[in-house]
């Protein structure tokens, strides 16, 4: 029977990295009987594409059908299938909700058993880590919510874990294996991404990994916040990569500084001025902090001592 690894993120948990790793050696696993589908592969292919899984009109058995006789058809003897969007969406996209309907998700995936060795896979990370790297993400996308704001509006049962281990295992999945970021970020990174997919005796540890969707500096969030808040960032690709690129060749760059080179008119950078005058914050304090993740303290004892979950059941508080 042929293996079907599917990891499914989370976001901001180094899945950008792990897929261009994946994209860069594809020619040597495809002539080790493994076939990759990332994002660009569904989007080239209806029958390969599980991104819509949570959304209703995919829920459709004949969907499914597709799909499975999709990646059925791909040759191998093993599918690796990659994409953080598989079981839903970040918060501060279409809403502040979080992976909501995950139990959907891992319904759909059970229904590949028949056909494959199904080996579901996904990343964690702790909830303060988590949302503060989605915030400082969707800033640089364009959102110009404050950080406060943004931790009130996303449900704090959303961010409770074990909605995942409860869903895969109701559906049936008991290969399923879940991975904790902070447990993995050593000099052997690289290397324990790769044994997570199944590819520990086919890919060498690279002794450089490929760049992912890194954070930006706080300066840099600070101007990309105060340039959303005056409609002046996401107007334009070539101004948001102006931005990113002055700070990433220069990362002591202040926000001023950038601002000075940025090419707006006086005018705009007055009333950008004056958003950055404003009190930011990109991530919590230490007390809001402690208060944020008392909130999670039982459900991630519980959820770091579940057998899916492949990590050490204090990792949490060492981090």
């Amino acid at each position: 029977m042929k293996s079907l690894y599917i990891h499914m993120g989370l976001h901001r948990t180094g899945t950008t990295t792990l897929q261009r790793l994946l994209k860069i050696q594809r020619e040597k696993l495809e002539e080790n009987g493994v076939s990759l589908v990332l994002r660009a592969d569904m989007c080239a292919h209806e029958n390969l594409d599980m991104r819509r899984f949570y959304a209703s009109r995919w829920w459709r058995p004949k969907k499914t059908g597709l799909i499975v006789d999709g990646l059925d058809a791909l040759g191998g003897n093993s599918v690796i299938v990659s994409e953080e969007g598989l079981p839903g969406i970040m918060p501060g996209i279409r809403s502040m909700r979080a992976y909501p309907t995950v139990d959907v998700f891992a319904k759909k995936v059970a229904e590949f058993s028949p056909r494959f060795d199904v080996q579901p896979r996904l990343m964690l990370r702790r909830q303060d880590k988590f949302i503060e790297s989605v915030y400082a993400f969707r800033v640089s996308r364009g959102m110009d919510m404050s950080f406060r704001d943004f931790v009130k509006k996303v449900p704090t049962a959303d961010l409770d874990w074990r909605r995942f281990t409860k869903a895969f295992e109701k559906a049936g999945l008991k290969n399923s294996e879940f991975y904790v970021l902070e447990d993995l970020q050593d000099e052997d990174f690289a290397g324990k991404l790769i044994e997570m997919v199944g590819l520990k005796d086919v890919l060498e540890t690279p002794g450089r990994l490929p760049k992912g969707n890194g954070r930006q500096s706080v300066e840099a969030l600070k101007l990309a916040l105060a340039l959303n808040k005056a409609e002046l960032l996401t107007v334009s690709d070539d101004r948001k990569q102006f931005v990113y690129r002055k700070f990433e060749k220069k990362r002591a760059l202040t926000a001023e500084e950038c601002l000075y080179e940025l090419p707006i008119n006086p005018i705009e950078k007055d009333r950008v001025r004056s958003f950055m005058k404003e009190e930011t914050s990109f991530g919590f304090t230490d007390e809001e902090r402690v208060k944020f993740l008392a909130k999670y303290e039982k459900a991630n004892s519980e959820l770091l001592a579940h057998d899916f979950v492949k990590a050490d059941a204090d990792i949490w508080l060492e981090n």
